[in-house]
């Protein structure tokens, strides 16, 4: 019974989690052609952050989740 009584708790804070609005908002200005964004300090949504801010110009970010490194030549 106390499984699902952690269960019900744990849905209902990831509910309570959608819901609250960014602590610092991204904004986006276009300078010579490029995107350049501010704001949007911490959080893990940052991604989804830039593209509602994208959005007024027909634009999106893709998150493929790869991290790439660069590596020297010889």
């Amino acid at each position: 019974m106390a499984n699902a009584n952690k269960k019900i708790i744990s849905q209902g804070k990831a509910a309570q989690d959608e819901k609250k609005p960014s602590r610092s908002p991204v904004t986006v200005e276009v300078v010579d052609g490029v995107f350049v964004f501010h704001g949007g300090k911490g959080g893990h949504n940052i991604t989804e952050r830039k593209n509602k801010a994208l959005e007024p110009y027909g634009k999106c970010i893709y998150n493929y989740g790869l991290l790439l490194e660069l590596i020297p030549g010889d």
